[in-house]
């Protein structure tokens, strides 16, 4: 996610960036989701926003696979969040306990798909 404010890095000319008011308010939902969310799943997650650095890898998995594509919906522009879900779907493949030869031929073609938009969106 991309709410301009990286090492002075400029945020382009796309429709990617996050407002910081409304990165405000994602990590304000995502604080406040935790009571909705019983604990075998997670525990309590810090405001994303303001409180990143004391997340987790399994927090950051925990959000990007289950609060994030609620979050981020109406947030980023049409290409980026079909991005950003083409990514949710692949890891969600990828932590299943079992893969059949079609799921790993499904989850091939998602990350060739995935690469090569990314690499078109880069360079773009």
């Amino acid at each position: 996610m991309w709410s301009g404010n990286y090492k002075g890095l400029s945020s382009g000319q796309e429709d990617y960036k996050i407002e910081m008011a409304v990165w405000e308010q994602i990590g304000h939902e995502t604080a406040g989701s935790v009571p909705l969310i019983p604990s075998t799943f997670s525990h309590a997650l810090p405001n994303i926003a303001i409180e990143l650095q004391y997340y987790t890898a399994k927090d950051l998995c925990f959000w990007l696979l289950h609060i994030g594509p609620y979050v981020l919906k109406n947030q980023l522009g049409h290409k980026y969040y079909r991005h950003f879900m083409k990514l949710n779907q692949i890891i969600k493949l990828c932590l299943w306990f079992t893969i059949s030869q079609s799921n790993l031929n499904e989850l091939h073609k998602l990350i060739i798909e995935y690469v090569q938009e990314d690499e078109w969106y880069m360079n773009d």
